[in-house]
């Protein structure tokens, strides 16, 4: 009997629901697929948090720690939303959340800082957060219940991973 696999599959099978339920519930605020959902794709959003961010940060991690957070593709948009500190649409912010999201479980590494990815995740929420309650009340509820339900995943990570280090070894065999 394979416990050590079991575990681990179980364990992944259990982010995975909370992972399809989280994009489930964003997808109804804005769906890239099917280009609908309760925030129009053209929705501006204030890029004010994000910016303060990386501000922050700049002075402590270089170009490469960032660009591992977001992807090479998104180096040259963040290059031009720190130096335009304007605004994003909806649909551009929502595809840099995904992207930075990806980045927010595990353990740091030398390609990857989930602290740095939540800290940015948290910063790009905010903004988001008050476009969405610009919008109407609707998109004000619905982006709350997909925030804390992506929430309520990212705990279930921690505490598995917790759980599991704590364990005794010869409990697993």
């Amino acid at each position: 009997v394979d416990l050590g696999g079991r575990i681990q599959r179980s364990a992944r099978d259990k982010i995975q629901r909370y992972d399809d339920r989280s994009d489930q519930l964003y997808d109804l605020l804005w769906n890239s697929k099917t280009k609908t959902g309760l925030m129009p794709a053209s929705t501006r959003v204030s890029t004010a948090s994000t910016i303060n961010l990386l501000n922050d940060y700049g002075g402590t991690f270089s170009d490469e720690a960032i660009r591992e957070v977001l992807g090479v593709g998104w180096m040259e948009k963040l290059r031009v939303l720190v130096a335009q500190r304007d605004t994003m649409s909806w649909a551009d912010m929502d595809a840099l959340r995904q992207s930075v999201g990806r980045h927010t479980k595990g353990m740091k590494t030398d390609g990857n800082d989930p602290g740095l990815a939540r800290d940015l995740y948290a910063a790009i929420m905010k903004d988001m957060e008050v476009a969405a309650d610009q919008t109407s009340p609707l998109a004000k509820r619905a982006f709350k219940n997909a925030r804390r339900y992506w929430r309520l995943g990212a705990d279930v990570v921690e505490n598995l991973e917790k759980e599991i280090i704590a364990k005794d070894p010869q409990d697993l065999v």
